[in-house]
């Protein structure tokens, strides 16, 4: 979690992140294009952040898209910061994670994905597909449906 003060410390990476809230996705261009300071000063932060694991990347063509990770965040607030008020998409992906923990996230995607989170769930294969598919599970993590019903396949 040191990493993750340290990048937070830091004005200029602070907006960054604030950047990535307002509109996740951008490239390196984009991002410099909203600092006053050289590409690779913007480049020498977004390292940063990256190594902090507060943003996760995803090359499309000769691009890369800069994405806001709050996985980070909610372990910091989880630590420090009790109880939530809210129970954001990040806290359910982090529910999950405990419970299962294992195999990584698939990182192949053809489009520009409109928000990335990403983390390790180490578990049996057997398990994570349970949890993806139970109507029990499914609303705990899944921040577009309140509920989940199954036909029994």
């Amino acid at each position: 979690m040191d990493a993750i003060f340290k990048a937070l410390n830091d004005p200029a990476r602070r907006a960054i992140l604030d950047a990535l809230r307002e509109r996740d996705g951008q490239t390196l261009g984009e991002l410099e294009a909203r600092f006053p300071m050289s590409r690779f000063g913007v480049m020498k932060h977004l390292r940063v952040l990256e190594d902090a694991g507060l943003i996760t990347t995803r090359k499309r063509g000769r691009f890369k898209d800069h994405y806001l990770n709050a996985l980070p965040l909610q372990e910091v607030i989880d630590r420090w910061i009790e109880p939530l008020i809210a129970t954001p998409a990040a806290r359910a992906v982090l529910d999950l994670k405990a419970r299962l923990e294992g195999s990584p996230m698939d990182q192949t995607t053809v489009t520009k994905p409109d928000y990335v989170m990403s983390t390790f769930i180490r578990c049996s294969r057997d398990a994570l597909w349970e949890a993806l598919r139970s109507p029990e599970a499914v609303p705990h993590y899944h921040f577009i449906a309140a509920r989940s019903e199954s036909d029994g396949t």
